[in-house]
């Protein structure tokens, strides 16, 4: 499997399949958003925002923000 493999398949997975594999507990907001505590920071509530429709997060608590891709390195720690 080369990098290219790899590429073609990470946007088809889930954003609850990446969540539930890295501990990440989200709920849904009533417009499709995912929310969660970001996981490179401690923080009380939720600012962590992903959107499953285009694949990108952001946190609006640090700024930490991208794709799954950038989600997966980093809790494989890869990045």
């Amino acid at each position: 499997m080369d990098s290219t493999d790899i590429l073609e398949m990470v946007p088809a997975i889930s954003w609850g399949s990446i969540c539930n594999d890295a501990g990440v507990t989200f709920r849904t907001r009533s417009t499709g958003v995912l929310v969660a505590k970001c996981i490179r920071h401690l923080e009380k509530s939720p600012s962590m925002h992903m959107w499953p429709r285009s694949g990108r997060f952001t946190c609006h608590g640090c700024g930490w923000g991208g794709n799954k891709l950038t989600f997966l390195a980093f809790i494989m720690n890869m990045s």
